[in-house]
């Protein structure tokens, strides 16, 4: 007989790997906005190589001139304003763009617009005569496949390549200069991982001048300062930082996601004042992920002792080679004994089941507990949450079921009867369709359309939207840096840009003092089975829904 064992080192550096498998994964869900649950991936080869760079280079023909357009409601005017359907918050944003704005139109990405009169010359590293370069920075999440967390986000190279094509051939670049779009990869997982996103970084700026890096598949760690902090580099991502990061970007890190903290501070203020917290009992359990403990006591724990609640049970919960279970049959017995009616949950999604899990083992019935969630570890993703059934079963479902969860997304939009795409997504989407094989390299792909009412492919089609948000938002703000922009004229413009389209026309800005861009919450519901039908449920029956009376409120920062 034979047996087959790992050492203890081994096994670390498994725990290690799967620890970054999991934050890779919350990035990526994050981004998409959407809830899939195909295990569909790419049959790239996973390796833990360095960085690669590929390039789509700029046209040498004159651009041509044929758009594509979109049908929408506007108000006749000489700048059409956006009439929102639902009123409010959503219109006041809307009041705030510039529709003649040649980077801001609803029927198409961007619009031919005269060229500045002005000799055209190189002014900083990246930015020549005829061309400003930039870098998509992508996290190969082919690799998580062999982790069994392989998720269909559609082809993220593709879709920024498509839309640089699509500004330098149909708009004629900007300001004459066209858009030199560079593809550095990195490894999504590996022991050495940070080491790899330190080279990535240096691929970007040092090697290739990049003027913004733009990463839509989850980039994090000390390699965001590396980017903003050490080389001084515009880095967008979608993946929310820490408040402490986003300081010493100085306005070059822009985060399309609310702060770990704020994501935290957020809840605490909307439950504070609604009063759902009087008289109750709290208990909140925080995950041993460097970094995010310490989120937890400052967004959460220390604001609600602040606001004169009582907390008696704050506890760490941990990963090792066994799972993400140290401490949860202790901490869930102090639970029980200091008769907690109230439980904030911020564990990811690996820990959260097996936590839920332990509460049913030790008796915990629905009802008995009311939990309160944020998007901190993406539990506001339909995705994430369906893990909680899958790793824990239909008890673990059935006790968190009608858990209330604030965040900025809205991943039951969809569930409305008469619910249509929203103008923007569709724009980003008919581009992409329209035009994605025009690429060079990409003449053979075919790329369907994803239906984004389907929960089975709705995830690709918000990263669609999502890319498309970012790249739009860059490219306005070399428009209004000028007809021979400085890196920081760049920046600056970057900063000011206030109002940006966002995936679902969520309200989202970015401002001095304020480069992470949610504007708005609501409040969602975690539902097991889905209220909305089976037919809105992931593969394990389980569904984000709105909460009822929910109403979208802004955030103050």
């Amino acid at each position: 007989m034979s047996s087959f064992s790992i050492s203890n080192g081994n096994r670390m550096r498994l725990v290690r790997r799967f620890a970054l498998v999991l934050l890779v994964c919350i990035a990526l869900v994050a981004a998409a906005c959407g809830s899939d649950d195909d295990d569909e991936t790419s049959d790239t080869t996973a390796t833990t190589s360095a960085p690669t760079t590929t390039s789509t280079a700029p046209p040498d023909t004159t651009p041509q001139t044929t758009q594509t357009t979109v049908e929408v409601d506007v108000v006749e005017a000489n700048c059409p304003v956006y009439e929102d359907p639902r009123g409010g918050v959503f219109q006041e944003y809307q009041n705030e763009f510039d529709r003649c704005h040649p980077f801001q139109p609803l029927d198409t990405f961007c619009v031919e617009h005269d060229v500045p009169d002005v000799a055209r010359e190189a002014t900083d590293p990246g930015i020549t005569e005829d061309t400003i370069t930039l870098v998509h920075l992508r996290s190969r999440l082919e690799e998580l496949a062999a982790f069994g967390f392989a998720t269909d986000v559609g082809d993220p190279a593709r879709m920024f390549d498509t839309y640089a094509w699509y500004v330098n051939n149909m708009c004629g670049g900007i300001n004459g200069r066209m858009i030199d779009l560079k593809l550095v990869e990195v490894a999504a997982t590996a022991d050495n991982i940070d080491e790899l996103r330190n080279a990535a970084c240096i691929e970007a700026t040092e090697d290739n001048d990049a003027v913004v890096v733009i990463n839509s598949s989850g980039f994090q760690g000390s390699a965001s300062l590396c980017l903003v902090e050490e080389h001084e580099t515009a880095f967008v991502s979608t993946q929310g930082q820490s408040g402490e990061f986003m300081d010493r970007g100085e306005g070059r890190l822009i985060a399309f996601s609310p702060t770990l903290e704020e994501s935290l501070s957020f809840l605490v203020e909307a439950l504070v004042d609604s009063g759902e917290l009087e008289g109750k009992t709290i208990g909140v359990v925080a995950p041993d992920t460097p970094g995010q403990r310490e989120a937890v006591e400052r967004g959460l724990v220390t604001p609600l002792r602040d606001a004169g609640f009582d907390v008696p049970v704050f506890d760490t919960i941990g990963c090792s080679a066994g799972g993400c279970t140290e401490g949860n049959t202790d901490s869930v017995s102090r639970m029980l004994d200091e008769g907690v009616d109230v439980i904030f949950p911020t564990l990811n999604v690996l820990s959260l089941p097996q936590y839920l899990g332990e509460m049913v083992n030790q008796g915990f019935e629905p009802g008995d507990v009311m939990f309160y969630n944020s998007d901190f570890n993406s539990q506001a993703s339909n995705i994430v949450v369906s893990k909680i059934v899958q790793f824990a079963g239909a008890g673990a479902g059935e006790l968190y079921n009608g858990a209330i969860i604030i965040d900025d997304a809205d991943p039951a939009a969809f569930h409305e009867p008469d619910w249509e795409p929203r103008p923007f997504n569709q724009m980003c989407a008919d581009i992409y369709d329209t035009y994605h094989q025009e690429v060079e390299g990409n003449e053979n792909l075919t790329q369907p359309p994803h239906d984004p009412s389907d929960p089975a492919s709705n995830t690709p089609h918000g990263m669609v939207a999502s890319v498309c948000a970012q790249f739009r938002a860059v490219m306005r703000a070399i428009y209004d840096a000028g007809a021979n922009p400085t890196r920081q004229d760049i920046y600056e413009a970057l900063t000011n840009l206030g109002a940006i389209d966002f995936n679902n026309m969520i309200p989202n800005s970015i401002r001095p003092g304020k480069p992470q861009t949610p504007d708005v919450i609501h409040a969602l519901q975690f539902s097991y089975p889905c209220a909305s039908g089976e037919e809105f449920g992931t593969d394990q029956g389980t569904c984000i829904v709105n909460a009822e009376g929910s109403e979208w409120r802004k955030v103050s920062r």
